[in-house]
């Protein structure tokens, strides 16, 4: 089990690529986020590892707050729920009641896909940002890999492609976004819930 807990953690420290609508800017992306309070999106998740030659199919749901921060809700292949306040992602594996906790290194935080949502307003702090065709690429400052956004005519991300500096990729396609919805702090709360009483 310790095992998914690690490649999620790993997919969640990769970098993120997503190839944009040809009218679209890091601006105009950022815009479409930042007047909102909150939002959930369903995710699918393809990673290869290189090293262990393996290919891993996740599926999930990310749900964002602006003022409490920002949630991941794998449902397979394993059941994790993954939470990031500042720079601490919170995991816990519901199937074997295992709770982790750990600091992301600075130069990682930025290639953290849950931090890239929490810091979608001000991405240009972290990463050099360039055109390329009906791509946006993002370099960070720091660390190493890349990350490509493709988005829709609504300026919202629907692909983001995440690469490490070892050749892992990550292909994170992303829908049925729901804006707006009153998130409540329970949702955020990097706490194992109770064992129900029978």
């Amino acid at each position: 089990m310790q095992k998914w807990k690690i490649e999620i953690l790993a997919l969640a420290l990769l970098l993120t690529a997503l190839p944009l609508a040809a009218a679209s800017s890091l601006k105009a992306v950022q815009d479409s986020y930042s007047k909102r309070r909150d939002f959930t999106a369903e995710f699918t998740q393809d990673t290869h590892q290189v090293v262990l030659r393996k290919d891993i199919h996740f599926t999930g749901k990310v749900s964002y707050s602006r003022d409490l921060g920002v949630r991941m809700d794998v449902y397979g292949p394993q059941k994790q729920v993954i939470i990031l306040k500042g720079s601490t992602v919170w995991v816990y594996l519901p199937d074997d009641g295992t709770v982790s906790m750990q600091e992301i290194p600075k130069e990682f935080a930025s290639q953290n896909i849950l931090a890239f949502f929490a810091g979608i307003s001000s991405l240009e702090g972290d990463y050099k940002v360039a055109v390329e065709g009906d791509s946006l690429k993002l370099k960070p400052k720091k660390g190493v890999g890349d990350l490509t956004i493709k988005v829709d005519s609504q300026n919202l991300i629907k692909a983001i492609e995440l690469r490490d500096a070892t050749g892992n990729k990550s292909d994170i396609q992303l829908k049925n976004y729901r804006f707006d919805q009153g998130l409540k702090p329970d949702l955020f709360k990097q706490q194992a819930p109770k064992a129900s009483q029978h």
